[in-house]
């Protein structure tokens, strides 16, 4: 008997003790606001590890820019002051250079393509990259939403002629002021919690973010006219520090995965409706909406990069891949007509 209940005791202490082991603890920080559907993906993430493995996962979210701004995102992953946050090419494109062209003006054709390009055999090249040279591992790639010119004061938009001179607001790097080039905008760098008093004052005459996210910001309010020009489909690719990742055993990583794609399908689902929805919203407030020649931004657009040393450090044949890449991934299921 004192045997049996040595070897009952043994197998006792053997059994897995989640529920009584401190969570692990992840910390997602970004400049999104409070209520922006990619905030609420990370919340729902929580939920959805709390359900499938309670107590075993801690994710804490800061919203609005309130523990790092966008530019201090890579540096305080890297660092591993955060574990979890949204980036783009646009903030590793001096690491993995070879990637611009994700960054392109018209590089993809609609959210269902982005998604397809990028969470599939280019992302998962993309991703290593990440891996390799900015210290952090991807979760998959989602959807922030369609870049359009929404003019502070209005004015007729037809070919990028008529944008010349007009300040487009677009954050401080090589690949995004280049972006502002490619729609014939004088691109202005500019933090994005100064854009609203930025457009208030006429320090800038424009900026590029999608519907959804100018509401968020409540842009409607300092905007006249949203020219649909469509230019970039803009993704954010969730990623978690690589020593973080590595820290979690392969069930642990799993469940990351599986929650990682159910705030992903949430939060594309919800920039789609937005785009539509909030039409209607920002028609409400005064705000005109136009569309322009497309064909026209499109030439305007590829001359820009071509004519730029940004483009030559390429990978050879990358655009010609993604445009080539059809728009039927599985992991886009949620996307398709």
């Amino acid at each position: 008997m004192k045997l049996l209940n040595i070897l009952a005791a043994a197998a006792f202490i053997a059994l897995p003790c989640t529920a009584s082991a401190d969570p692990i603890k992840l910390v997602w920080a970004g400049p999104a606001p409070e209520r922006d559907s990619q905030v609420q993906a990370i919340e729902l993430m929580g939920d959805y590890l709390e359900r499938s493995a309670p107590g075993e996962f801690d994710i804490e979210v800061f919203a609005g820019g309130t523990l790092v701004k966008q530019s201090g995102v890579l540096p305080s992953l890297q660092t591993s002051a955060i574990q979890l946050a949204y980036i783009n090419a646009f903030d590793v494109s001096s690491l993995v250079p070879e990637y611009g062209a994700l960054t392109a003006a018209y590089s993809v054709r609609d959210p269902l393509h982005m998604c397809s390009v990028l969470n599939g055999k280019i992302g998962e090249e993309f991703s290593q990259a990440l891996e390799e040279n900015a210290g952090v591992v991807s979760l998959g790639a989602t959807l922030f939403g369609l870049r359009h010119v929404a003019l502070r004061k209005a004015k007729e938009v037809n070919t990028p002629e008529d944008l010349k001179g007009i300040k487009q607001r677009e954050p401080n790097s090589e690949a995004w002021q280049l972006q502002g080039q490619a729609v014939g905008a004088s691109p202005t760098p500019l933090a994005l919690g100064e854009l609203f008093l930025a457009l208030q004052t006429g320090t800038v005459d424009a900026h590029s973010l999608p519907i959804p996210s100018s509401y968020s910001f409540k842009l409607q309010e300092v905007t006249e006219q949203i020219v649909l020009t469509g230019h970039y489909v803009n993704h954010l690719v969730l990623v978690i520090s690589a020593d973080s990742w590595n820290a979690l055993d392969k069930r642990q990583q799993e469940l990351l995965r599986e929650a990682a794609d159910v705030a992903r399908i949430f939060n594309d689902r919800a920039k789609v409706r937005g785009e539509e929805d909030l039409k209607a919203v920002f028609e409400e407030a005064g705000v005109s909406f136009s569309v322009p020649d497309i064909p026209a931004f499109m030439a305007h657009a590829e001359k820009v990069y071509a004519d730029s040393d940004f483009s030559k450090t390429w990978k050879a044949g990358l655009a010609a891949e993604m445009a080539a890449t059809p728009s039927d991934n599985p992991r886009c299921f949620h996307l398709m007509p």
